[in-house]
């Protein structure tokens, strides 16, 4: 499942940027903060008003804090005021929470209050960082070393780095997010650098439609994405290469949203973690450019569902919504309707689903309820793409 990030609040997020405080470093020391990295997804501690620590996505495609609505009440945060976030598939109206005395990774503190949109994190998270946090400064975010790390004075060191000029926003907006062109199969695309999201390339169903991508590969495989508001239909294929700068991946994974029914976001698409974790990115805003340094995560395979079924979780119960015929999970026995009993919050959903995307040749066993009867199943994975 690859998730897309992109809200816009009529009440920002209020210091988590320049006006943080931190613990002092040397005078031409970076500061430095510490994250984690679960199913693709990248998190790292956050205390608020003295309580925690709260596991927060970091997610530069957020233009808004987001507390999950119920740990907003056992903090009793007071409410600000409703607004309308605009999401990738929807718009809805959520209540606006004020906290103070925020202490991100350990060594930013904001004392001053800031302002989270209650909304859903995905069920490995409490909440959500935004992308500002990491677009008003120099700052790195390194991957392999699993830090970021933001420099108050002086630009860090960028020798063995590519620059990617970043795309200006349309005349009149102004918009925190990273931007970048790229080249997919040899065509220029520009592409919402996006933290928030699992997958490696997502495109909108805007481009998909004007450039008549959704049928023009003779295989794929249904998916599904999730926004923050609602879920949207996939197709997910093989492209032939993808290019950053010189770095070139050959036959990557890529996303395409349904045309014919889009979720509403713009712009060409989003590039998420299954491609930005092989790099540290360092963002350059007097340069208007992101800085690229491939690790050595950069020749892994991409992830992707290979089981051939397509798992739904709703009123903490998992179903089987699709199964691919003649694929892995056909062969295994698995039918439409069967539960997964094991799966019953959103963090074991997004395990499993996790789970699924393993290399060819791997066997994944879990446990199928049909009918009353719990039964094991054994699934071999295969390429499907």
């Amino acid at each position: 499942m690859f998730s897309r990030r992109s809200l816009i609040a009529s009440l920002p997020a209020l210091g988590l940027g320049a006006g943080a405080r931190a613990q002092a470093p040397a005078p031409s020391a970076p500061l430095v903060g510490r994250f984690d990295i679960v199913r693709n997804r990248p998190w790292t501690s956050v205390f608020i008003q003295g309580q925690g620590p709260f596991r927060f996505l970091i997610d530069t495609g957020a233009g808004v804090a987001v507390i999950d609505p119920e740990l907003a009440a056992r903090l009793r945060l007071p409410r600000l005021e409703s607004v309308q976030l605009q999401g990738a598939t929807a718009e809805r109206t959520v209540e606006m929470f004020g906290g103070r005395d925020i202490v991100i990774a350990e060594s930013l503190r904001q004392r001053g209050q800031v302002a989270f949109a209650g909304g859903n994190a995905g069920g490995d998270f409490d909440g959500i960082l935004p992308g500002g946090l990491f677009t008003g400064a120099n700052v790195e975010i390194d991957f392999a070393a699993l830090e970021f790390r933001i420099y108050t004075g002086a630009a860090p060191d960028r020798a063995g780095y590519t620059r990617l000029p970043l795309v200006a926003p349309p005349p009149g907006r102004r918009d925190d997010r990273l931007v970048v062109r790229v080249r997919l199969d040899g065509r220029p695309v520009a592409l919402m650098v996006d933290t928030g999201g699992t997958g490696s390339v997502l495109l909108s169903g805007e481009y998909v439609g004007k450039n008549k991508l959704w049928d023009r590969y003779p295989k794929w495989a249904a998916g599904q994405g999730q926004g923050i508001m609602d879920a949207f239909n996939l197709r997910l294929v093989r492209a032939q290469s993808l290019e950053l700068g010189p770095t070139r991946f050959s036959r990557p994974v890529v996303h395409l949203t349904d045309p014919f029914n889009p979720p509403g976001d713009g712009g060409d698409g989003v590039l998420g973690m299954d491609v930005l974790r092989r790099f540290t990115l360092s963002t350059d805003p007097a340069g208007k450019a992101l800085w690229l340094k491939p690790n050595g995560a950069v020749g892994e395979p991409f992830r992707y569902n290979r089981a051939g079924i397509e798992a739904n979780f709703a009123g903490g119960r998992c179903d089987i919504r699709s199964v691919q015929p003649d694929g892995p999970g056909a062969r295994a026995g698995v039918r439409v309707g069967d539960l997964v009993p094991a799966v019953t919050t959103g963090r074991e959903m997004a395990r499993f689903e996790w789970f699924l995307s393993e290399e060819p040749g791997a066997t994944v066993a879990f446990d199928l309820q049909r009918d009353g009867v719990t039964a094991p199943v054994k699934i071999v994975l295969a390429e499907l793409l």
